[in-house]
């Protein structure tokens, strides 16, 4: 315990794994590098030494100074250091995974009971490590020495059993994926009656549902590679000598048991072979896989790869280097550490615990709703203002700078800046939002709402011709200081010049202007969606403020009889009943966008009854799978043994991705 480590000691504080620094702490022994005056046969100046502490008791030796290590590789699920002992022997120790360091020790050291004491402990969801030791010959340099002499006929010590306790916001959190049908997979390196143990304790599998153990082994002599289904039972002990399970088998199956739900659980091991010899059955396997155990680097990667290929949105958490490739394989990547897998992590979590993943999956939920708000409102936009200037290019007419600019900038630009300030809605619902502009819902919205612009900006551009005060040809009906409206007749022939774009100055360019302006506030409001992904609008603060002051001043603009300043935009006054007028049909046009967008556009219910009245199926390759399992009376196989040479178990199209393969096993 304070020499098989990988610590190393940086400016005077101990770094390393997390689980080598609890176990070394627990030793209350100290870390330090020997300087120039140390000298001892065999050892090297300025090695790794580690001494007992002045309140130890009953230690038996001095110190022990490490010489070499053999580092723990996931694919060899141990590691080894040779350490000597200061005025006594040099000593080779082993610690990893039980059943390979039990391999590795003399038969008459392991006990008869190490299958049944380590089947105990990880049916209990303890972390279980074995510790083995030999003596070496001091007449061999430390680093001549080869690992496969070292690891051989060691001793064996016994087990170290830690206690890895869920954290408090692991099962609350599991469970709100759970609810919002997110799947949640886990891939570990310990124990698989561990993995099966902590899963269901975090609520990943429920005490309803059935766990299958599926072991597969490969070709031997001259059986075919084999794959076995057995139903896991969690109070009858039996004892399994195979690989690395010491799983409760339920050998009795009734037809009740393959009804409901149900999950896979499997090790490394048999994903290998899995994929090399039965790739056809690795869809069937993933769609309900959850518990994946002693996963190497490079299966994990395959792992994702193979969850990608059938159209999942795969997102990783990990906070090791053996999570790296899988980190960076994931659609998202989320590091719960700041070591090694936050360099290959697009995302780190400041707190080490997975309740950063329900955070980014609303936010980006959240920032993908935005954006297609964003698009939809500058399209909308666009055409609005397209809409007013092609009537007015009817008359030969046109919007004038200034009023471009107001729009511009007084408008759009504040809306812009400010419409996508709403944060993530607290609860993470059970579906995703449209991930496609081209989507019916999207695409319907921006067209009924370019439609119901253009006719609005019709009607209000024919009604003004049709009205009375236009047919008199009047330049302006505004009654300013209790004026005569004759005085302000004047011959069309000889229109009165009131600006520098005097040109732009009619009615019909003072309806439109006033109806595209206002209709732009209208079409923010309309498209800012709150429910069920953002916050309502109303927690946007600044947005709301923004939308006030700009419907107060453009109401204060249509309203307010100031010469000058409709002088600068451009604009003619107009009978205030016509104004009432604008005021009307821009209502009209709110009402019926907002029970649209809320009736019709909005309603989910709605659209899922169109799509089974239209027979459409989802085309993601996992669905078509759920679907194909779910008429399969004899899905899932329980209790049965299946062969590669077998028809309908033969190697189908197979994959593996060379980057994340190592020869970690010649090591």
């Amino acid at each position: 315990m304070v020499s098989c480590h990988s610590l190393i000691l940086l400016d005077g504080t101990i770094q390393g794994d997390p689980l080598d620094l609890k176990m070394f702490e627990a030793t209350t022994w100290e870390m330090a590098i020997s300087g120039d005056d140390f000298h001892i046969t065999g050892v090297p100046a300025h090695a790794m030494v580690v001494k007992p502490c002045k309140t130890a008791n009953q230690v038996p030796v001095e110190g022990i100074a490490i010489l070499h290590q053999f580092p723990f590789s996931s694919a060899l699920q141990r590691m080894t250091v040779i350490a000597q002992e200061m005025g006594g022997d040099r000593l080779a120790f082993m610690k990893g995974a039980p059943e390979r360091v039990a391999s590795f020790c003399q038969p008459e050291t392991v006990p008869t009971s190490f299958v049944s004491e380590l089947q105990s402990y990880t049916t209990q969801g303890f972390r279980v490590i074995a510790l083995a030791y030999k003596k070496l010959e001091m007449d061999h340099h430390s680093t001549a020495l080869t690992r496969d002499k070292v690891e051989s006929d060691l001793i064996f010590l016994g087990l170290l059993i830690l206690e890895n306790q869920l954290k408090d916001e692991t099962k609350p959190v599991l469970e709100e994926l759970i609810s919002a049908r997110i799947r949640t997979v886990m891939v570990t390196g310990d124990n698989l009656q561990t993995a099966i143990t902590v899963a269901r304790k975090s609520g990943m599998v429920s005490e309803n549902q059935k766990v299958i153990l599926i072991e597969a082994n490969e070709t031997t002599g001259s059986s075919s590679a084999s794959i076995t289904w057995k139903l896991v039972e969690e109070k009858k002990q039996i004892s399994y000598h195979n690989q690395d399970n010491y799983i409760n088998i339920r050998e009795d199956v009734s037809d009740n048991d393959r009804e409901g739900s149900y999950h896979f659980a499997l090790s490394g091991k048999s994903f290998q072979v899995i994929s090399q010899h039965f790739s056809s059955l690795l869809p069937k396997i993933l769609i309900n896989g959850t518990i994946f155990a002693r996963m190497s680097p490079g299966q994990k990667s395959s792992l994702v790869e193979e969850f990608q290929k059938l159209d999942y949105f795969v997102g990783m958490c990990g906070d090791g280097a053996n999570d790296c490739g899988a980190l960076k394989m994931a659609h998202v990547g989320i590091s719960l550490s700041e070591q090694e897998a936050s360099v290959a992590s697009p995302f780190t979590s400041k707190t080490p615990n997975i309740e950063c993943v329900p955070h980014l999956i609303k936010e980006g939920r959240a920032a993908l709703v935005t954006s297609f708000c964003m698009f939809k409102y500058m399209a909308l936009y666009s055409m609005i203002q397209y809409v007013g200037v092609l009537l007015l290019y009817w008359e030969t007419n046109s919007l004038s700078n200034y009023q471009f600019l107001f729009q511009d900038l007084a408008i759009t630009t504040l809306i812009g800046i400010t419409m996508n300030l709403n944060g993530a809605y607290p609860k993470l619902v059970p579906f995703r939002p449209a991930g496609r502009l081209i989507s019916p819902p999207l695409l319907l919205s921006v067209i009924f709402n370019i439609l119901l612009s253009l006719a609005m900006h019709i009607v209000g551009f024919i009604l003004v011709q049709r009205q009375p005060w236009y047919s008199m040809e009047m330049h302006s009906v505004c009654t300013l200081q209790n004026e005569n409206i004759s005085k302000l007749i004047i011959s069309p022939t000889a229109p009165e010049k009131i600006g520098s774009n005097g040109a732009f100055t009619s009615f019909e360019n003072t309806t439109i202007w006033f109806l595209g302006t206002i209709n732009c506030i209208i079409v923010a409001l309309i498209f800012s969606k709150g429910k069920p992904f953002r916050q309502p609008i109303y927690t946007n603060y600044i947005f709301v403020l923004v939308l006030v002051l700009q419907l107060s001043v453009c109401l204060f603009i249509l309203f307010a009889d100031i010469p000058e300043l409709y002088r600068r935009l451009d604009l003619l006054c107009t009978p205030v009943l016509w104004r009432v007028y604008i005021i009307i049909m821009l209502s009209s046009n709110f009402i019926v966008s907002l029970v649209v967008e809320e009736a019709i556009i909005e309603n989910r219910a709605l659209w899922m009854t169109f799509k089974r009245c239209f027979g459409y199926q989802s085309k993601s390759q996992y669905r078509i799978w759920q679907r194909a399992l779910a008429n399969d009376p004899s899905w899932p196989l329980l209790n049965k043994t299946s062969y590669s040479d077998m028809p309908g178990c033969g190697r189908g199209v197979s994959y593996s991705n060379p980057v994340f393969e190592s020869n970690e096993e010649q090591l």
